[in-house]
């Protein structure tokens, strides 16, 4: 057909076409995602490498984080004012270390004991939820 235009398209898993331009869109989506997650996990503090990939003994770290609170009992007026943000505090030793979560463990045993290394009270944090991580130094 003389003069009528046809758009390139590409074929996608799911077997529609879609147009180069929507690739594209698609694209610049997906790497700003992308880059939006590399600074939050930047500014959350994320300590080097995942803790289950280091032979070495996890790190005693103090942890600023965000939780939810409420759920009252009673029926209120729904204009009410709002609460203030919970901030919460935790101290341990750094267990796991992941892009989705924390896990910090305040109790944990020598590798020398007769029982084994051994741990306690174990607070998973996830990852969004948290503020600043504080590398804490045992002097």
């Amino acid at each position: 057909m003389a003069g009528a235009s046809t758009k390139r398209g590409v074929s996608s898993r799911d077997g529609s076409l879609k147009t180069d331009r929507q690739q594209s869109r698609k694209q610049r989506e997906q790497d700003t995602q992308q880059s939006e997650a590399d600074r939050g996990r930047k500014e959350r503090g994320r300590i080097g490498a995942r803790a289950e990939a280091r032979q070495e003994e996890p790190r005693l770290v103090l942890i600023e984080w965000l939780d939810s609170f409420g759920c009252s009992s009673t029926w209120r007026d729904a204009a009410g004012e709002a609460p203030p943000v919970l901030t919460c505090y935790s101290v341990g030793w750094l267990l796991h270390d992941t892009d989705d979560c924390k896990v910090v463990i305040p109790h944990w045993t020598s590798s020398s004991s007769a029982v084994g290394r051994q741990a306690c009270g174990d607070m998973t944090i996830p990852a969004r939820a948290i503020v600043r991580i504080t590398r804490l130094n045992l002097s």
